[in-house]
């Protein structure tokens, strides 16, 4: 996947790691189109912003977790979808994986995660 063509939408209900999180991937040369902290501005913001790339977390600042989130956006269109998460249950993990995702990864994301993640992506 092309760095500077990719628009990405961060979905992280922790400030300073959405923060962190589009620091890293400017650097990277990525366009991130927005960031959002909760499962309802998810829906509505990918569907207005229409992303290459969305970078997940599991946990959420409203009653609907990520996973709900991306299974209601790619409902409407095709997405790439990064779950992020600080933990790694088992059934929350196998839950995620039903929707396909580009990838599952443990929090915290490095900028060498990210780049080898995104550069490692099957449309690259």
């Amino acid at each position: 996947m092309k760095l500077n063509d990719l628009k990405v939408m961060i979905v992280e209900d922790e400030a300073l790691a959405a923060l962190l999180l589009t620091k890293f991937l400017n650097k990277l040369g990525c366009v991130v189109t927005c960031a959002v902290a909760n499962g309802n501005d998810a829906i509505a913001k990918a569907d207005e912003t229409k992303p290459d790339l969305i970078f997940m977390d599991i946990r959420l600042a409203d009653e609907i977790d990520g996973i709900t989130a991306a299974a209601a956006i790619l409902e409407k269109r095709k997405t790439n979808i990064v779950f992020m998460s600080a933990y790694s249950d088992k059934s929350i993990v196998e839950k995620a994986m039903k929707l396909n995702p580009m990838a599952f990864v443990n929090k915290p994301l490095t900028l060498e995660k990210l780049k080898n993640l995104i550069e490692s992506s099957p449309q690259g």
